[in-house]
């Protein structure tokens, strides 16, 4: 990446256990989180116990990205 340049790196061993552990644990955590529907209104209600949080996720687009970026 010396000149700036993004460079594919998808498919490299780390990266495809990253991705392999990421998605076991967002499975682990998703009844945890609450989903919208189109109009931004919730459309899963959580039955969360004492002591439970609500996980809020948190994403971002490409445009968002490539906005900041440098």
């Amino acid at each position: 990446m010396s000149n700036g340049m993004y460079v594919n790196g998808h498919e490299c061993e780390d990266v495809i256990a990253y991705r392999s552990w990421f998605l076991a644990e967002y499975e682990n955590l998703e009844w945890q989180m609450r989903r919208y529907d189109r109009d931004g209104k919730i459309d899963k209600l959580l039955d969360l116990q004492e002591g439970e949080r609500v996980i809020q996720e948190v994403t971002h687009n490409e445009s968002t990205f490539y906005a900041n970026n440098r």
